[in-house]
This record gives structure tokens, sequence and C-alpha cells, in this order.
């Protein structure tokens, strides 16, 4: 199979892209980054494309991934490529900011049953080293402990989305006869507690 390597520049910015493309140069193929094509598509008069070389689809990968380590592209902030060729991918355009932002958009989203149950059956049966195990310990405890005791009863409580129909009542009990009593006033003659039970 045939491919190509290709250059792109962004004569605005003076950016450039290198890419490669396993196809003939004219199946209409422009380029696989999305922020390139967007800024294409935005500003097509400042984008230059030139094919830098036809060959054996394996050669021009082999050719793409020299040209991107030879300036280091994806650390390169004249370069809009992400990876040097290797696969690994490194978020130059991304702030701390904005990932923290996917982060919580994503851990905060609420899964639809189907969802847990892929999740349930993907995890059944699952070995989890000794530390895997400590820091998942740890992160629960550290979660639970940031939250106040009120949320903690809501999150956690035994009656977590129960109507409660005795909150705010208390056992109370009388010490001469042992009758019982759950009320919100301590009846009189009364203590509070259940008390013993009668000898």
């Amino acid at each position: 199979m045939t491919g190509y390597v290709y250059f792109i520049e962004d004569t605005q910015h003076s950016k450039f892209y290198i890419g490669s493309h396993k196809g003939t140069v004219n199946d209409g193929y422009i380029c696989s980054s999305k922020i390139v094509k967007e800024q294409m598509k935005e500003r097509p008069s400042d984008f230059r494309r030139v094919i830098v070389a036809i060959g054996t689809y394996e050669d021009m990968i082999s050719l793409e991934s020299s040209l991107l380590r030879k300036v280091n592209a994806k650390v390169n902030p004249n370069y809009y490529n992400l990876h040097n060729g290797d696969g690994k991918f490194y978020c130059k355009f991304r702030t701390k900011e904005s990932i923290e932002k996917s982060r919580k958009g994503i851990l905060g989203r609420p899964l639809s049953e189907q969802h847990k149950s892929k999740l349930r059956k993907s995890h059944t049966g699952k070995k989890r080293s000794i530390s895997h195990v400590a820091n998942m310990k740890k992160s629960r405890i550290k979660h639970y402990t940031s939250l106040t005791s009120e949320q903690r009863k809501d999150k956690y409580g035994k009656n977590k989305g129960k109507s409660i129909k005795n909150k705010g009542y208390n056992w109370y009990h009388n010490p001469i006869t042992w009758e019982q009593k759950m009320t919100n006033e301590c009846p009189k003659g009364f203590v509070k507690g259940r008390g013993k039970v009668s000898p």
C-alpha cells in the first residue's frame, strides 16, 4: 500500500504540522489533527500544504517519525503535532486548569444503569494489587473525613433516601415501673434511654 508524508504551514502564526497518510495524494484526505482542521476551516488562505514524499506506507511512517523527532514536535511550540510518531501524546495546548475542569466534569457525571452494569461486569473477578487496594482505602477515607457529620448522615446513613417517621424522638423509661416510651419530650418520672430489662 502506498502512502505519503505531508507538511502543513500556518503562515499567520508561523506554525507547522507534519503528518503521513495511507492512500493517494488525490483521495481527498487533508489532515488528522482536529486543531489544524478547525484552523484551516476558519482561515483557509493562511495554510499551505506540501507533499514531502511518496512511497510505501511503512517507509512514510518511518520518515514522518524521523522528521518529528528531529524537531521534537510534541513539545515544540512551533508545531501543532502532539506526538513524535511514537503514539505517546503530549498535551501542550491545554492548561492544568482546563484538564482539571474536564476531570471534574467526568467525575461528577451521573452514569446510566446500563453503564454501571457494564462497569460491574468488567471489574468482577479482577485481582487488584495490595498497593491498589491500599490506595482505594486511602481515597475513601480522605473523601469520608472531608465531609461534615450532617453530609455523612445524608450520604451514608442507614436511612438514606427514606423518610424517618421517628426523627427527633428519643427513648425514655421509668426507672420504677420499667415502662418505655418513644417521644419528642421527656415524660414526668421518666429518664432518657431505654433502661434495663424489667427484673
